[in-house]
């Protein structure tokens, strides 16, 4: 098994990390970080209508994450070609 090199939990213990959590969320900081509202994006994932189905919004909220991919695993995945693997 992989060891991570940062005990996580001191991570969190950290005087810093409450205000960074903070700022993160915090509407009202003029530095925007998009993560902050990548769950909630469009209404979140989790409606009868959406839920279980890729969609052009899931497609965002995951790249406000800074996470990037091909457009051609964007097609395939809003097409529904990939949905089984």
């Amino acid at each position: 098994m992989c060891r991570v090199p940062v005990d996580l939990l001191d991570l969190v213990r950290d005087d810093r990390a409450a205000e960074d959590l903070r700022t993160y969320f915090d509407e009202d900081v003029p530095l925007l970080y998009t993560g902050r509202r990548f769950e909630i994006l469009a209404g979140g994932g989790d409606h009868r209508d959406t839920c279980d189905v890729i969609t052009g919004d899931d497609l965002m909220a995951v790249q406000m994450l800074s996470v990037r991919f091909p457009s051609e695993v964007a097609i395939g995945l809003l097409a529904g070609t990939w949905a089984d693997g």
